[in-house]
């Protein structure tokens, strides 16, 4: 088993291969020895979180503030420029949250 770790631990570093294909690996380990709870884990990495109907664990939670291109030097750039912080916001659906200066305060 220790040679599997060291070859996972290979494979993280490696920036040609995917993070999909290296947690394929433990997921073939967690069903062979039936470690459920780590395969429920795995597979909400590789199918979404939202696919596995569980909150969100912290570490996939960002504080972010979407903000729009003023400098552009065209209408259509700042329209193009809104048009896709919509499409990032819709899938967040009634969980997006519009924090202003409060999601810079610790």
């Amino acid at each position: 088993m220790g040679s599997l770790v060291l070859e996972l631990q290979r494979e993280c570093l490696d920036s040609r291969i995917f993070v999909s294909d290296v947690l394929r690996k433990p997921l073939a380990v967690a069903r062979k020895l039936g470690l459920t709870e780590f395969q429920a884990w795995v597979n909400s990495e590789l199918n979404g979180h939202y696919a596995a109907k569980i909150d969100l664990p912290e570490y996939r939670i960002l504080g972010a503030q979407l903000r729009s291109c003023t400098g552009c030097a065209s209408r259509t750039g700042r329209i193009a420029n809104y048009n896709q912080l919509l499409r990032i916001e819709e899938p967040l659906g009634q969980s997006a949250q519009f924090l202003d200066r409060k999601a810079f305060r610790q």
